[in-house]
């Protein structure tokens, strides 16, 4: 078997780049023109930089996609085995990408306003994709920032320390505020606050502002706020001007009683995916609004579980309260009361404890004790033990799997509950969704004021607005692109 030569040409070098996923990245990117809608909202390029504010960008978010975090000043590196040119733009090259483009790509950014610049672009693709729907999804995030900047910490007013939702109390943070809106969740405002901000007055704000944003623009289409339990606020419920749906929360009395209602006295109606709801009206607040309660199977499970796994390490530790107090000696019955008064009242929740205070005895004198020996009373000891309160537990485990909806919307016709348990299941916390922020991310800035910029793309990195288009129109593109 003879095997064929390879014909070999001098005058032909072949060339072997990575485009690895980034192919539909970029296609998808081109597709929505992102660069040319930054490069339309900021001041007019400098004719003297070697590359636009938006190309620069979209490298970022290429960058970000990637699955790397590093300085700035290694961009060019990640770039230069990838194909820049069918990435970014014919004559784009990766020492083109150096700090000093990208660090002035994002001064322009924080100059015109990241958010204002965020708000602007996604607007304006989610409309011209009808992707726009009538609820706006409203959570925020922590996250965590490591180093220091070279000004005065006075001179940067958004890090500071904060209740941190990622459990990094020992550094310093910046709050995420994100809103995403219609069926692909497409990400419509993006707002970097303060990190010492608090959800219950952060959230009115942010409505309001973005509310004033979209009146500019004409919509036309009425939305409905939905966010977690922060927005459920006696202060600013009343005077809302918008309509909203959202998580009551159980530190209310009425929701309290609610929740934990007993089973057979709730009307239930069952729904979708095993849920079950019951519609009530309150006036909480001297705000009219409608209440929804909704029982979950899947969570009343997860719930359980827990619950009895705390339940038996609560009944651990009384255990070992109890030996420590049998052990001791005292010297009356009222010492000792007061000492089982001592026990920790949280475990005394779900547990009754079964005591007696029984004296304790000595001979009087030594040696073998005869039949009428003389004894005294040298002390008291208490003995018990614990057992699990069933009727508390069983009213408890009554409540796990249940929660409140609230709204203001009373048009039960026009808005019904089935829509209300799906306008709340349909778009998962922030917190949730953006797994990938939440991690620790290693932002190597100069100047503070490029920190909002980089949180902008922060939101990009994670796909959403990529996902929330016809990814058919990227497979297309991706075709031109590997031509």
């Amino acid at each position: 078997m003879s095997i064929a030569e390879p014909c070999v040409h001098s005058d032909t070098s072949i060339q072997s780049e990575n485009i690895d996923h980034l192919g539909i990245v970029a296609a998808v990117a081109r597709d929505l023109n992102i660069a040319g809608r930054i490069n339309d909202a900021l001041k007019p390029a400098d004719s003297q930089r070697a590359i636009d504010a938006g190309t620069c960008v979209v490298a970022m978010i290429i960058n970000g996609l990637g699955f790397t975090q590093r300085q700035l000043y290694l961009t060019p590196q990640y770039f230069e085995n990838k194909p820049v040119g069918k990435l970014l733009g014919k004559g784009v090259k990766a020492s083109m990408l150096t700090d000093h483009a990208l660090g002035r790509a994002l001064d322009d950014i924080a100059e015109y306003g990241a958010t204002e610049l965020f708000a602007k672009v996604s607007f304006q693709i989610a409309m011209e994709h009808n992707l726009m729907g009538q609820l706006n999804h409203l959570d925020s995030t922590s996250l965590s920032v490591h180093g220091r900047f070279e000004e005065a910490e006075d001179d940067v007013p958004l890090l500071t320390y904060g209740y941190s939702k990622d459990h990094r109390p020992d550094l310093k943070q910046v709050v995420m505020s994100l809103i995403v809106n219609g069926p692909a969740q497409m990400p419509l405002w993006m707002e970097a606050l303060d990190g010492n901000s608090s959800d219950k007055t952060s959230f009115h704000e942010t409505i309001a502002t973005v509310n004033e944003f979209t009146a500019q623009l004409e919509l036309g289409i009425p939305c409905k706020w939905v966010a977690d339990s922060a927005l459920y606020n006696k202060d600013n419920l009343l005077g809302s001007d918008y309509l909203w749906l959202t998580r009551v929360p159980e530190t209310i009395k009425e929701a309290k009683v609610l929740v934990s209602a007993e089973d057979q006295t709730v009307d239930w109606k069952t729904q979708d995916n095993g849920y079950k709801t019951c519609s009530y009206r309150s006036s909480y607040g001297d705000c009219e609004q409608r209440w929804m309660l909704v029982y979950s199977p899947k969570a009343h499970h997860r719930e359980s579980a827990t619950f009895e796994r705390k339940l038996a390490k609560q009944a651990g530790e009384l255990d070992k309260e109890l030996r420590r107090l049998q052990k001791r000696r005292f010297n009356c019955q009222d010492d000792a009361q007061k000492a089982l008064s001592e026990i920790s009242k949280p475990l005394l929740r779900y547990f009754t404890v079964d005591v007696t205070i029984e004296p304790i005895r000595r001979y009087v004198s030594k040696g073998r004790p005869g039949a009428n020996s003389e004894t005294k009373l040298v002390g008291y000891q208490v003995q018990g033990h614990a057992k699990r309160n069933e009727a508390a537990i069983e009213k408890a485990l009554n409540s796990k799997g249940r929660f409140i909806l609230g709204t203001n919307d009373l048009d039960e016709k026009a808005y019904p509950d089935e829509q209300l348990l799906r306008g709340n299941l349909c778009g998962l916390p922030l917190c949730q969704q953006q797994n990938c922020i939440n991690e620790e991310i290693d932002a190597y800035l100069c100047t503070s004021s490029r920190l909002s910029s980089e949180l902008r793309l922060c939101d990009i990195y994670a796909g959403r607005v990529f996902n929330s288009t016809q990814r058919a129109q990227g497979s297309s593109l991706l075709t031109e692109l590997t031509r």
